[in-house]
């Protein structure tokens, strides 16, 4: 009789299971090939061959740093790549590639969900339907039963309990070593035998014996995170063979799914332990993730039918819960959770998911991802406000704190990036989808705000905040959620702005802009040395903040959107009102009519810092008037050509320079070349040089001094290329030199928002008495004022703001007639009605009130012409004259009154004034410098012939010198820069000696002076130039008793205990590799650091003491003890302290 398929498979299974229990792994094996036709091997191995077609997909399994190719006209997400010699074989010409090098991961060719089937190359033509229809009809059943009989034994052999849910024990080594062999055995079957065999092992990993037992895939993934290194690595390089499969590929996506939370706990609760080469082995079956979330079918389907969204962001929730301190946040930065990043799988694993639209379209607007969107809220609001810090005040912080870096990675390196990615689903809702997901994101900030923002008192505009002692924070992501969210769906589904943040009249657009404003204030007071207490994690934030391509894009433009939706929503006055009370400025001026200015004003305090805060104020409120990039007033090619430029403005760029400077949308776009070619010239290769671009001359007109996406630093830079570039042109022109030019170039007025466009009404907030009065102010102080009462930088603002009022003025006038209540505010102090007295309305309308005026009455128009006229501003003369003939030309009597003072061609005629004076400037600095190096030559001609060029002339002189030549330190008051304890006086506590922060060096200036006065200088070789000989020996280091040191002492004192408490705590951070003051330039081995009030390099404690000389020892012999590891001589030349 024959025996039927059936039959044949049990007996398969039968002698399989039998031998697994009986017999030596390797032994059971052989058996399992032999099962495969029931004949020998070999002759199995090829008949299947014969049936098998080439491979389809590659599927290389990479090492760490292998090299790959990517390609964006082929790939499907950022996380494709294909192999050297897969693309070698493929045809991308024309395509836009580049190599790059791999941390892990396959190769993706032939993957139609990872590649274009136009990249594939000749060996790789994709996937069929069915591969096992290419198995020999004869062989299929038995190659099934046996694969999944072995399959079976190797789940069994890593996860015995055969139950999801049950906690995986660790298997032995014996096991595992069997699983390993097994797991090489099933992947070389799989390499050699082609698609058809790698369908029947995929079908045996997803299959289960009965409806209750989880399958193998299911079991190994649960207990993947308990298998040893080398069973696991083998199982995982067996998964990403298997990946090439579409059958397992989505099996094993919903099982990590199944088990992800489970899995993910696990390995967090693994980076806790102590087991190294589990926490390096990373996440586990988790890494797949990249693989199988980035295909845009899959995971949408896994979206719709496993819950894939909420369990993304419930795994994340309980990740951070640990580290959550109060319910409603914020976060603890120092813990685990934090500190150690167990949270980063799961936000990457979210934003793949977030990457494809219709994923982002189904977190914001599906009814079933309710549980996921109010998930992913409240991830926002527990990060919000995170690392809020106040400013210290009083002492130095003991040490600089690093964990800011943890926060700006929670929120800038891992949720922003996932919340940005809602906006393309954003594009995909209607607008009736857009308001209820806006409306969600309100409420959380609104709920947010409620618990935070302290009630407003009466006089207050929206709550009580000390500019100066309040904690501040850079971390908002739910207010730069909300605006991504806002102005994508006001851009393209037209909706209104109050429609969409839901305020009816309320002040809520004040408060949204109240936090951004706060970190503007930071950033400012951080500017001006306020915050140097606090140590130099502050300065880093800053910087990063400001300087990084990828933090404006998802920080600072949303926060000066939160700015700009104020200032559209509510009254312009209130607005700048609430600039001028972050800022702490309102005393500087009359606000509202009621306050009168300081009895030292119409003016600003005496004081540097101050008017530092009046800059950074005055240009954040310019930058949200006139800034149209960050409310999408502007195409995307518009987009690109100003970062472009303004890129190629600091400094000529490669091509890959320039696309590293646009952000990571734009630099894709795919008029990219075509932008960068129409504004910059190709300089070619020379040399070790590679090929740059350069901004064509005719570009520069639309250089800008206030684009906001400058760092500092970056604007510095540009603005001196500008001036380079317009001397050189103007040269080329025939015209004069470098002195002719203007200090500060001319900015661009905003460009046009779109027609319709609400925020076409931003330029209102120019239009206002109290920056009218702020403008007053400051003028004054520039043409009457005491010297250095204002800066130029400064008085540049205010012409460029009182300018730009003019424009928009204008402008405003051409545009609508009817105008929305509260929507402007008329050019107060500039337009001034025909026929009326301008000394009379110019002392109503533009000098603060109260304050009296002599000899004669100022206003804006006046004193600008008075500043064109003057010789203090002299580099801004021509831009007073230019913003006063713009003013002129809002009224007759403006015009009238300009035309008296200036004429016709009075800007003409400033323009030769200031010509004349830069000229006589230059005169007077050629005749300084030759002065300078006459004294130079003299003094250089008394040292070589050992002349003694400081001796005094009389006895006279003699005696004063001898009187100050001993320094005898008085009864004055010091305080330790450490613990702020009066060091001398009354007060001082004689168990607690003190000293000077000081650098000591060697120095061989007491041998030259000692040789010189005994009549014998010192040798020096014969040289041409005698001078840099004679430099060059007093400065060779001498040993032995001619040796001398050198002190210098930056003037602050600290007790040398906490002197000796502060050198420890820089020991120990060293040690802990961990930031602290002056880590890259200071050597903690040679006792070196840096002064914790003044930063300036130290090595030494200098004894300060107020007796004779004659009193306690102990100040010595202590110092002497602190001091004693210093290598600042040989220990056998130290000199002792005198006492």
């Amino acid at each position: 009789m024959a025996v039927t398929s059936d039959e044949r498979c049990t007996h398969v299974r039968g002698l399989l299971r039998y031998a697994f229990a009986h017999l030596p792994c390797e032994r059971a094996l052989e058996l399992m090939l032999w099962s495969l036709g029931m004949q020998p091997p070999e002759a199995s191995f090829e008949e299947i061959k014969r049936y098998a077609p080439p491979p389809s997909v590659c599927g290389l399994v990479w090492k760490h740093g292998a090299t790959a190719y990517k390609c964006r006209e082929c790939e499907s997400d950022p996380t494709c790549a294909v192999c050297v010699q897969c693309f070698v074989e493929a045809d991308h010409t024309g395509h836009d590639y580049y190599m790059v090098t791999t941390g892990g991961g396959c190769c993706d060719c032939g993957d139609p969900a990872a590649w274009n089937s136009k990249g594939f190359c000749k060996r790789h033509k994709g996937p069929t339907d069915d591969p096992s229809l290419y198995l020999p009809p004869r062989l299929k059943p038995t190659i099934a039963a046996a694969l999944t009989e072995v399959v079976v034994r190797l789940a069994h052999l890593l996860a015995p309990t055969q139950e999801a849910a049950a906690a995986a024990p660790v298997p032995s080594a014996e096991d595992a070593a069997a699983a390993a062999m097994i797991t090489e055995r099933i992947r070389g079957l799989c390499k050699d035998l082609g698609d058809g065999v790698t369908r029947a092992v995929s079908r045996a990993f997803c299959e289960s014996d009965s409806d209750t037992s989880p399958s193998p895939l299911s079991a190994l993934v649960r207990a993947d995170l308990h298998y040893p290194q080398a069973a696991r690595t083998a199982l995982h390089a067996l998964y990403f063979l298997l990946l090439s499969d579409q059958v397992f590929k989505e099996a094993l996506a919903r099982r990590m799914i199944e088990h992800y939370s489970v899995v993910y706990a696990e390995y967090a609760a693994g980076l806790r332990g102590e087991d190294e080469e589990q926490e390096d082995d990373g996440c586990g079956v988790l890494s797949f993730s990249v693989q199988l979330f980035t295909v845009r079918g899959l995971t949408h389907c896994l979206v719709d039918s496993a819950a894939l969204l909420e369990t993304l962001t419930g795994s994340a929730l309980a990740c951070l819960a640990p580290a959550v301190r109060m319910p409603d946040g914020p976060l603890d930065l120092a813990h685990d959770v934090i500190k150690r990043r167990h949270y980063w799988r799961v936000f990457h694993d979210l934003r793949y998911v977030l990457q494809q639209a219709d994923c982002a379209a189904a977190l914001l607007f599906d009814e079933a991802r309710a549980g996921a969107r109010a998930a992913f809220l409240r991830l926002a609001s527990i990060i919000q406000g995170i690392d809020a810090a106040p400013r210290e005040l009083v002492t130095h912080v003991p040490f600089a704190s690093s964990t800011w870096t943890y926060a700006f990675q929670i929120v800038t390196f891992d949720f922003m990036p996932a919340a940005a990615l809602l906006l393309p689903g954003l594009h995909a809702g209607t607008q009736a989808q857009a308001l209820a997901a806006c409306g969600a994101a309100v409420s959380a900030l609104r709920s947010w705000l409620d618990r935070v923002l302290v009630p407003p008192q009466v006089g207050d505009d929206v709550c009580v905040f000390d500019p100066l002692r309040d904690p501040f924070t850079f971390h908002l992501p739910l207010h730069r959620t909300l605006a991504i969210l806002v102005r994508g769906a006001h851009t393209h589904q037209g909706l209104g702005i109050t429609d969409l943040l839901g305020c009816g009249g309320d002040d809520f657009p004040l408060r949204l802009a109240e936090h951004p404003l706060r970190i503007l204030v930071l950033l400012s007071q951080i500017r001006c040395g306020m915050w140097a207490r606090n140590g130099e994690g502050v300065q880093q934030q800053a910087h990063f903040y400001r300087a990084s391509i990828n933090s404006y894009e998802l920080c600072l433009s949303s926060d000066l959107f939160c700015l700009q939706v104020a200032a559209l929503l509510c009254p312009a006055s209130r607005v700048v009102s609430s600039f001028l009370r972050c800022f702490a400025l309102s005393a500087c001026i009359a606000v509202h009519g009621q306050k009168r200015a300081s009895p030292s004003a119409p003016g600003l305090e005496d004081s540097e810092r101050r008017l530092r805060l009046v800059e950074d104020c005055l240009w954040w409120l310019l930058a949200a008037a006139c800034e149209r990039d960050t409310c999408d007033c502007m195409t995307d090619v518009l987009r690109l050509r100003r970062c472009i430029v303004h890129a190629l403005c600091v400094a000529d760029l490669t091509y890959s320079q320039a696309a590293k400077a646009a952000p990571n949308a734009l630099a894709k776009h795919p008029k990219y070349d075509e932008v960068l070619h129409e504004v910059s010239n190709v300089i070619p290769a020379t040399g070790m040089e590679p090929e740059k671009y350069q901004l064509k001359p005719e570009c520069w007109a639309e250089y800008d001094p206030y684009y906001t996406r400058y760092h500092p630093a970056d604007a510095a830079r540009s603005e001196e290329r500008y001036f380079q570039q317009a001397d050189a042109r103007r040269r080329a022109a025939g015209g004069g030199g470098v002195g002719q030019r203007q200090r500060t170039p001319p900015a661009p007025r905003p460009g046009p928002a779109p027609a319709g466009s609400p925020f076409a009404a931003l330029p209102r907030l120019l239009h206002t008495h109290l920056l009218h009065s702020l403008a007053w102010v400051v003028l004054y102080n520039a043409a009457r004022g005491a010297v250095g009462e204002v800066s130029e930088r400064l008085v540049v603002l205010v012409i460029h703001y009182l300018t730009l009022a003019a424009e928009t003025h204008e402008l405003r006038d051409r545009s609508e007639k009817t105008d929305t209540p509260g929507l402007h505010v008329g050019l107060a102090g500039l337009h001034f009605p025909s026929g009326s007295d301008l000394a009379a309305n110019t002392r109503a309308e533009l000098s603060p009130p109260g304050v009296d005026f002599t000899p004669e009455p100022a206003s804006v128009l006046s004193l600008l012409v008075e500043l064109s006229c003057s010789t203090r501003f002299a580099e801004q003369a021509v831009a007073a004259a230019a913003a006063a003939l713009a003013i002129g030309r809002l009224d007759p009597v403006c015009k009238a009154y300009v035309d008296a003072r200036l004429g016709a061609s009075g800007a003409q005629r400033t323009a030769e004034g200031r010509t004349r004076r830069l000229a006589d400037s230059r005169r007077k600095q050629q005749e300084i410098m030759r002065k300078f190096a006459a004294q130079q030559r003299e003094f250089a001609r008394l040292h070589a012939s050992g002349e003694d060029a400081a001796a005094p002339a009389t006895a006279a002189e003699a005696a004063a010198a001898s009187d100050t030549a001993e320094y005898t330190v008085t009864d004055t008051d010091y305080v330790c820069v450490m613990c702020r304890e009066h060091v001398m006086g009354p007060a001082t506590s004689p168990q607690k000696p003190v000293g000077f922060i000081a650098y000591a060096q060697r120095t061989s200036l007491l041998a030259v002076a000692g040789a010189v006065a005994a009549g014998a200088p010192p040798e020096t070789p014969a040289e041409d130039n005698e001078a840099a000989a004679a430099e060059r020996e007093l400065l060779r280091p001498v040993d032995g008793p001619a040796a001398g040191i050198f002190v210098t002492c930056c003037s602050h004192a600290i007790h040398v205990d906490c002197y000796a408490s502060y050198f420890d705590s820089l020991v120990t951070r060293q040690a802990n590799r961990e930031e602290f003051e002056g880590r890259l330039f200071v050597d903690l081995r040679y006792g070196e650091f840096c002064c914790p009030a003044c930063r300036r390099i130290a090595n030494c404690i200098l004894p300060l003491t107020t007796d004779d000389g004659n009193g306690d020892a102990g100040v010595a012999e202590k110092v002497r003890e602190i001091m004693s590891f210093h290598v600042i001589l040989p220990r056998s030349e130290q000199q002792t302290i005198p006492n």
